[in-house]
């Protein structure tokens, strides 16, 4: 049983056991919208992300990014078909996606190595003095799909306890004069790891502050200067004006829309401020997306995850769709028209909608209105 936003249930009719399982990805491939099953045993799962492979003898998930579907757009729900040659037939909102299993056999990483820029590989036991100790790092894998969802993890010895996500470019900043260790590793499945040889390089802290040194430092002043007084003037960069936005709103919507339980620091409230101002200018248009919020916040998908996960525990997702619910109440009593108010809020489903609606509010969208003083505007 594919689940929204919540993965996949295997029930097993003999035991009458339930096991619930999450794909360790993108939270996008837990919104599953379609299921078929090969003759292999594999469940080929189709999701907002894209298509996943699960493999029950390791419950392993592959994952395949959705840009592979060349033209198929987002696979429609419940919409897949075997024929009579074992071949799987997704159906998605653009056209036909055809699958066949024979062909298909688990991905895997053969080498995986670093690399410090294009130009050299890295050279162990290098010293970086400590003005020069902003290092970039380029994974460098082979023998894999380019269309496949991998994950890169690495550990910096003397920083990390636990081994961290990174994207294929790690990105070290501000390191204490000292020794240090650096490994990564890749999965394609979650489970099975290949590793990198381990880097180790030294920084040394220099005695005397360079000449670009100083002019970068007063450049990047100057930088912060023009983006406070850009963001204190009212503007962000999609050109909604914070000013038309009440205070008062703003503080109520942020409890009501990321589930807070308490305060939060003032970075972390103007972070969230942005977040509704993207979300009022953009959440009406149906293909915003959670690539698209990430644009539009001028993040990268790991920093933008990783930052809103240190706030809430709600999802890009389902912020996304509890902020169109919330506009839908007082769209519903106005015009009184399920559909109509569903594609207005940017939902392409009403029935889609109606689930959610209920789903959060524990009504329909037709109760709802029923609900509602006749005499409200």
């Amino acid at each position: 049983v594919g689940l929204d936003e919540e993965g996949l249930l295997i029930i097993n009719r003999q035991t009458k056991s339930i096991n619930h399982l999450k794909n360790p990805f993108r939270d996008e491939y837990n919104n599953i919208v379609s299921i078929a099953i090969d003759k292999f045993s594999r469940l080929w799962l189709a999701s907002l992300g894209g298509m996943s492979v699960y493999e029950s003898k390791d419950s392993s998930f592959v994952n395949f990014k959705s840009n592979m579907f060349h033209g198929c757009g987002q696979y429609s729900g419940r919409v897949s078909f075997k024929d009579s040659n074992k071949r799987i037939w997704f159906g998605g909102e653009k056209g036909l996606q055809l699958i066949n299993p024979e062909k298909y056999k688990k991905p895997s990483i053969e080498y995986l190595g670093l690399k410090q820029d294009d130009s050299f590989e890295y050279k162990q036991d290098s010293v970086f003095y400590y003005n020069n100790a902003n290092m970039d790092f380029k994974i460098l894998s082979s023998n894999y799909d380019k269309n496949l969802e991998l994950r890169y993890e690495l550990f910096l010895e003397s920083v990390d306890t636990v081994w961290r996500a990174c994207e294929h470019i790690i990105e070290i900043r501000n390191l204490e004069e000292g020794e240090y260790k650096l490994k990564t590793r890749a999965t394609v499945d979650g489970r099975n790891y290949t590793y990198s040889k381990p880097v180790y390089f030294t920084v040394l802290q220099q005695e005397r502050i360079s000449t670009m040194y100083i002019v970068i430092l007063i450049l990047t002043i100057i930088l912060i200067i023009a983006v406070v007084y850009i963001v204190y003037t009212g503007r962000n960069k999609t050109g909604f004006d914070v000013e038309d936005v009440k205070a008062e709103d703003l503080i109520s919507k942020r409890f009501e829309i990321f589930n807070l339980t308490g305060n939060v620091s003032d970075s972390d409230a103007l972070f969230l401020d942005k977040l509704l101002i993207v979300l009022k200018t953009n959440c009406t248009n149906p293909e915003f997306s959670v690539e698209y919020f990430e644009n539009e916040m001028s993040l990268g998908h790991a920093t933008f995850y990783r930052k809103l996960k240190s706030i809430t525990d709600v999802s890009a997702n389902n912020i996304i769709k509890k902020y169109r619910l919330d506009l839908s109440k007082n769209i519903l009593i106005k015009s009184a028209n399920v559909s109509e108010t569903a594609y207005s809020v940017g939902f392409n489903d009403a029935k889609y909608f109606g689930r959610c609606f209920k789903q959060e509010y524990g009504i329909t969208p037709k109760e709802y209105i029923l609900k509602m003083p006749t005499n409200q505007d």
